[in-house]
């Protein structure tokens, strides 16, 4: 009789840790790195750098590329002005569509002041237009700001597709 409560006992608790173990979703595995590096990614850092891949629920951002310019024979910026272009690769990872395009961008410079993208004929050849990603398809172009000449602390955001206003921010002078 000793024996059978014991016995009991022990399989009451057995079934206790089985259920409190996997409860609330838990399965006992570990999350898979899909779904836990995208919320992960975009929250992990307050301003991301040139270079560093930005992973978000269906997609990653990319800035590759930064550079100023005064200009082609086309078009200038105005006196004390200088072009900012920003050179950004976008990937749908996701299972749906992702729609893009340079609205969901802004700079803003050292002294507060937010921007909106440029239109402008200095990179017509790599302009970002707008458009929707595939599943797996990957577009890269370019953004371009007017800026005063050598500002520094320029931060670019992108506004992320499908978040509402939740943006993320790369240091990119």
């Amino acid at each position: 009789m000793l024996k059978r409560k014991v016995l009991l006992l022990g399989m009451l608790f057995a079934s206790v840790l089985l259920v409190f173990g996997c409860s609330e979703g838990q399965s006992g595995l570990a999350p898979s790195p899909e779904s836990s590096a995208s919320r992960q990614n975009v929250t992990s850092k307050e301003i991301w750098s040139i270079g560093e891949e930005i992973i978000f629920d269906n997609g990653t951002l990319v800035v590759t590329q930064v550079e100023r310019s005064a200009g082609n024979v086309e078009e200038t910026p105005e006196a004390g002005d200088e072009f900012v272009i920003v050179t950004v690769r976008l990937t749908n990872t996701g299972k749906d569509l992702l729609d893009y395009g340079t609205l969901g961008f802004t700079m803003q410079n050292g002294a507060g002041e937010v921007t909106e993208p440029a239109s402008s004929m200095v990179d017509v050849d790599t302009h970002l237009n707008g458009g929707t990603l595939a599943p797996g398809e990957t577009v890269e172009g370019t953004v371009v700001f007017v800026q005063p000449i050598g500002s520094s602390d320029l931060v670019l955001r992108y506004k992320l597709p499908q978040k509402g206003d939740e943006t993320v921010e790369i240091q990119v002078a």
